[in-house]
């Protein structure tokens, strides 16, 4: 059974309809990449990096400190170094330096350096001042960015898919792989692909769409990660982390994290410099690093989620669309993830606010389909001293005194727009199945839909029945759910819903299932993400 009709309508349901668009999902090809030269001012980044590399000027690579910036400048710190150029590569520090672009850190750099061009990656699409500075000082600069553009762009020449007005047919890209295409004009695709692999981490792990060019980037990147001639850096990770073959799930799980952890905890570049080496003992000292601040992330992470959601337990945020948390004295290396666990849990808009040094509040935005918070906030720049994101995430400060009045002002907005939306139940899936749909072979023709991830989730799958029992697992909170013939579906902290299983009703059960490969066996594995019952109420 090849459960083609299965495939088709999980598709369907994703708006993939049509031969030719199911078999150009199915079958990613980089035939089907865009021309780079249709992004508005490609051709003028090419013509001033080509200028600089020929007259052997002083390149300055600016980056962001997430893992998106960290692959950004890596590719193109790569490249340069491959056309004979030592580029001169510089990503604040989360902690000294703040967000994005400021005047303190560019004259810094102006006179500890003296660039001639000054190329940014992953961010200045918002950073017109420091850009107008880079002019009075004489120093060139391209911007490269995916993040939402203001009203007035930077006066430079700027590459960024989300302007308007372009030819461009796609604006989903990652910041990495804004620069994958100014690789692809500056080189040629078949140059540029030597790079797909990083790309691809920044493009599972920036959550963009992993539709059209993501796909592609994504597909070809994980199958140049899991080649025997993998790059010394990535086969370090693989082995280390004990990833004989890496997916998605493991880019969004294992590498991404630990890419970030160190620029939430102390300095990235050591991640830029790990992605970028090919020598086994400075692999070693670098990830042991990289692995230190990561456990100080978890640590300081959990701690912080526990404390928060007991105190949302008092608040009744059913009145409010939008959770906001303001604790000054939260790291604000770890707000970001913060606020992305406490929006996964509750399905709602979330805003976490800390203190920084210089008095200010730092912020970190994530939110939820149909309600793009960087529109609202961008209505109301006059508000913040800083901002940048894009529709589902974003970041902000603010001086103490207008924190109130930019909360007000977002629950507002946020109640206008859910009064036309639902809020989401996570109780929405993408194909009914039945009980013989748990074996291996569904599960494997379910790979064909990846590489998984946002606008591409692994799909959730709906079991219905009255007949299921269950059997206890070694804690008393995780337990497997039986069908009637037998099959499995493992349930982690589910015992709330065990009552179900004492009571005829129909059971709907939302589960996702995988091959799973353990001592050299290869089986199907089941997890819940939502058990419910028809008029039962626990």
């Amino acid at each position: 059974m090849n459960y083609e009709n299965e495939i088709k309508s999980i598709l369907a349901k994703r708006g993939i309809v049509g031969e030719d668009a199911i078999q150009k999902f199915l079958n990613p090809s980089i035939d089907n990449l865009h021309d780079p030269f249709l992004l508005n001012s490609m051709d003028k980044a090419v013509a001033r990096i080509e200028e600089a590399i020929n007259l052997r000027q002083t390149i300055l690579i600016y980056g962001d400190y997430d893992a998106d910036g960290i692959c950004s400048v890596s590719i193109l710190f790569l490249y340069l170094k491959s056309r004979g150029v030592e580029p001169i590569v510089f990503i604040p520090n989360r902690h000294t330096d703040g967000y994005g672009l400021n005047e303190e850190t560019i004259e810094m750099l102006s006179e500890k350096y003296f660039p001639d061009l000054f190329i940014t990656v992953d961010t200045g699409i918002s950073a017109k001042k420091e850009v107008d500075l880079l002019n009075e000082l004489g120093i060139d600069c391209i911007v490269t960015d995916h993040h939402e553009p203001p009203a007035e762009l930077p006066d430079c020449i700027v590459v960024d898919p989300k302007i308007q007005g372009q030819k461009y047919p796609f604006n989903g890209l990652s910041g990495a792989g804004v620069v994958f295409k100014l690789v692809c004009a500056l080189g040629g695709t078949e140059n540029a692909l030597q790079y797909l692999d990083i790309c691809a981490i920044s493009t599972v792990g920036d959550i963009v769409p992993l539709v059209d060019e993501n796909r592609i980037i994504t597909a070809y990147g994980l199958n140049l990660i899991n080649a025997k001639t993998c790059r010394p850096s990535l086969a370090y990770l693989k082995k280390v982390l004990k990833l004989e073959t890496l997916t998605s799930t493991d880019i969004s799980f294992k590498i991404v994290p630990r890419l970030n952890a160190s620029g939430r905890m102390d300095s990235c570049l050591k991640c830029f410099h790990f992605l970028v080496s090919d020598a086994p003992s400075e692999l070693q000292e670098i990830f042991n690093s990289i692995e230190q601040d990561n456990n100080e992330r978890l640590r300081q992470t959990n701690d912080s989620v526990v404390e928060i959601e007991k105190s949302l337990e008092k608040c009744d945020i059913e009145k409010n669309p939008v959770i906001v948390v303001r604790q000054d004295e939260l790291n604000l290396g770890i707000i970001g993830i913060v606020a992305s666990r406490l929006c996964a849990t509750y399905s709602r808009p979330v805003f976490v606010f800390a203190k920084a040094e210089d008095g200010n509040l730092k912020c970190s935005v994530r939110s939820i389909e149909g309600i793009n918070v960087f529109e609202i906030l961008d209505k109301h720049r006059d508000l913040m001293e800083d901002i940048g994101g894009h529709s589902l995430a974003g970041g902000l400060t603010i001086k103490p005194e207008y924190f109130q009045e930019l909360v007000d002002i977002v629950q507002n907005e946020v109640k206008q727009i859910v009064q036309n939306i639902s809020l989401p139940e996570n109780d929405e899936f993408d194909l009914e199945i039945s009980e013989k749909h748990l074996n291996l072979k569904f599960a494997e023709a379910l790979n064909a839909l990846e590489p998984f991830g946002f606008a591409n989730p692994k799909p959730t799958l709906m079991l219905k029945s009255n007949e299921l029992d269950y059997v206890n697992m070694k804690s008393f909170r995780h337990y497997k759910i039986l069908t009637p013939q037998k099959k499995e579906i493992i349930s982690f902290f589910g015992n709330k819903f065990v009552p179900y299983f004492h009571s005829s009703c129909h059971k709907k059960v939302l589960m996702q299932i995988d091959v799973d490969t353990f001592m050299g066996k290869t089986k199907v594995k089941a997890i819940t993400r939502k058990i419910s019952a028809e008029n039962y109420t626990l």
